[in-house]
């Protein structure tokens, strides 16, 4: 749940979306929304009861950096602030609108596939759409759809997939111009780099 958990799937847990009942799951980075840096591991009761059961058995688990007091209050803020503006549903919500519009890209000739849950989609970029071949980690087409993204503003990570997570408090219009950006690189770079491309 460090990637998925606190509303990024649109429910507080990723695994809400699957039916899944973990004994144990392990959170950072939205349990304080990267403001101070926090992880930390959930356990079902019946999990901690076995550590008050048996008073032997160590539960050491704070090292160094365990408890502090400026982390610990700003994830406290963060989950009050998550529920109170209910982020995990806005997720769901924007995560819908986002998925509908990044839809519209399979139009073009390097996009094998949209897909995504909430707030994290990504599309798959190929050079043949039939066999959905990938371009490969140094094809001239995805450095190059990777800076025209970065100089349009849009910060995001473009490999054999464009990645998608924007903020929870994402507006439609903010999602519209991060498609548009992408939009606009695939076509330049399907012009500059088509001889990378099959079909």
């Amino acid at each position: 749940e460090v990637v998925c958990g606190f509303g990024r799937l649109g429910e507080w847990f990723g695994i809400q979306r699957f039916g899944g009942r973990p004994d144990l799951i392990t959170v950072a980075k939205g349990i304080t929304s990267g403001y101070a840096p926090l992880s930390a591991a959930v356990v079902r009761e019946s999990v901690y009861e076995t550590f008050k059961e048996h008073k032997d058995v160590a539960f050491g688990h704070l090292l160094t950096f365990g408890g502090h007091p400026v982390s610990a209050a700003a994830a406290l803020t963060n989950i009050d602030i998550l529920r109170r503006e209910k982020l995990p549903e806005r997720s769901k919500e924007m995560g819908a609108y986002l998925i509908s519009r990044l839809n519209e890209l399979r139009a073009h000739p390097t996009v094998g596939d949209v897909r995504g849950l909430g707030l994290l989609a990504a599309i798959d970029l190929v050079k043949n759409k039939e066999t959905r071949q990938k371009f490969g980690k140094d094809a001239k087409f995805t450095k190059r759809v990777g800076e025209l993204v970065m100089d349009k503003g849009l910060v995001t990570r473009v490999w054999d997939v464009m990645h998608f997570a924007p903020p929870l408090i994402v507006t439609k219009e903010e999602i519209d111009r991060m498609v548009g950006i992408a939009d606009d690189a695939l076509t330049i770079a399907e012009r500059e780099c088509a001889d990378e491309i099959e079909g």
